[in-house]
């Protein structure tokens, strides 16, 4: 199988939106079992795998990632201007 890069249709939307949720199924069962009788996770995401309505990609702001940029911008992509800090722990 090639592998082709093309834009994003609207039919990618429903397979795109049901592997995002398989994915992050494990990582939603495991804050649900961590927060089991709190009533958190049930509060903020009432059924997290029906809700999605957004998809975030994240690429670097340097020259070298102005491609990527330019890509997720013409893919209807909006900019947000965040600054992230880390810190060792």
């Amino acid at each position: 199988m090639d592998p082709v890069i093309r834009p994003l249709e609207a039919r990618d939307l429903a397979p795109l939106v049901d592997l995002a949720l398989r994915v992050w199924a494990p990582v939603f069962a495991s804050i649900e079992r961590q927060l089991a009788g709190s009533g958190v996770f049930e509060r903020q995401h009432p059924d997290g795998r029906a809700d999605q309505r957004a998809v975030v990609v994240e690429t670097g702001g340097d020259p070298g990632h102005e491609p990527a940029r330019r890509l997720y911008e013409e893919c209807g992509f909006t900019a947000l201007p965040v600054v992230r800090y880390f810190t060792t722990l």
